[in-house]
């Protein structure tokens, strides 16, 4: 899940660039492009004091479908 000015920027540079985060994740020159969300992971920033409005709405959704579904 990513905010969407981030989605946006990485959709718009994988478009282009045709590579897989994979790929890009090895390469110093695309870094810029990933996601700033997917860099904290499992670092001091991924906190509490990060999460945003947007995430908490779509993950609500997501959860919500799931238990309809299941």
């Amino acid at each position: 899940m990513l905010p969407s000015d981030e989605i946006d920027f990485y959709l718009k540079y994988l478009n282009k660039c045709r590579k897989s985060y994979s790929e890009l994740k090895n390469d110093e020159d695309a870094q810029i492009y990933i996601p700033k969300t997917w860099k904290m992971f499992h670092t001091n920033e991924d906190n509490v004091e990060n999460l945003n409005e947007e995430s908490f709405i779509k993950t609500t959704m997501i959860l919500n479908e799931l238990t309809r579904i299941i």
